[in-house]
């Protein structure tokens, strides 16, 4: 069975249970609800409570925001995203099908205005959505699951020139210190020279102390064939930004790969000599 078969019997079985309840505190800024959610699934949001983006100077509203606006919408309107998406204006209700596939984050509208000190809550129930914990549980069922630090990383999976590989990755990481916190998509908004966006995952095959050939843009989700066997290697896309301190990891779960055996690294480490040498 497809990777994105088995998602979307994992959202299939969570479309009839209870909505999930989150408490979201005024000064947290944000809140990573845990939920994934799969492209073309409904979803519904239902916030109540009061909250101010400024104790103090500004009054509590509800959760479709200051009447006071931080750009398009009200100051503290809650706002919501699904993966790399685009943001979604939520208020007090919302149900709509949602075109991205990814964790579903909420956040108020702080616009240039930021968060100057806030307070109160808002109590916020989501209906649709499966806890990523279980997605990626049933996910390394049928391939290997690894972690991926910010600094990237040589995996010990074995991939055969030609193989079908599909990469479902989950998390994020920033790419330099107090940066914004990115999806396996990266930034979207800060693009490198080759045109891949900043942050996002990508993966190269190689050997345990060399990488070669092709680089494969992969995100939160691809698949791939491999013009060459070896060993995975997954890391950020950097480009001339590899000097930033880096921080966070993904968890990325591999089908058509296997653990290497001591002849697959001895075969990577013969291919990448060779592949070397070719370049001398």
């Amino acid at each position: 069975m497809r990777l994105a078969g088995l998602v979307l019997l994992l959202v299939a079985g969570a479309a009839s249970s209870a909505p999930f309840h989150f408490t979201f505190a005024a000064a947290q800024e944000r809140l990573d609800t845990g939920l994934y959610v799969q492209r073309g699934e409904r979803l519904e949001i239902e916030a109540r409570g009061s909250w101010t983006m400024w104790a103090g100077h500004y009054g509590r509203s509800n959760a479709d925001g200051h009447r006071y606006r931080a750009g398009v919408y009200g100051w503290g309107r809650l706002m919501a995203r699904v993966g790399s998406g685009e943001e979604i204006s939520i208020g007090t209700h919302k149900a709509w099908t949602s075109p991205n596939e990814g964790l579903l984050v909420l956040y108020p509208n702080l616009g240039e205005l930021g968060l100057r000190g806030g307070e109160g809550q808002l109590e916020i129930d989501v209906t649709g959505g499966t806890r990523v914990e279980q997605v990626i549980a049933s996910l390394s069922k049928a391939g290997e699951c690894v972690t991926v630090p910010a600094d990237g990383t040589m995996t010990d999976l074995y991939v055969e020139e030609g193989q079908l590989v599909t990469i479902h990755a989950f998390g994020e990481w920033r790419m330099f210190e107090h940066g914004p916190l990115l999806t396996p998509d990266g930034d979207l908004t800060r693009r490198l020279p080759d045109g891949t966006p900043w942050g996002r995952l990508v993966a190269r095959v190689g050997a345990p102390t060399f990488s070669v050939g092709e680089t494969y843009p992969t995100g939160a989700r691809r698949e791939l064939r491999p013009a060459r066997s070896g060993m995975l290697e997954l890391s950020p896309a950097v480009g001339p930004y590899a000097g930033h301190a880096r921080s966070g990891n993904l968890t990325v779960v591999v089908r058509g790969a296997r653990r290497a055996s001591p002849e697959d690294r001895a075969a990577a480490q013969r291919a990448a000599a060779d592949y070397e040498r070719s370049l001398a």
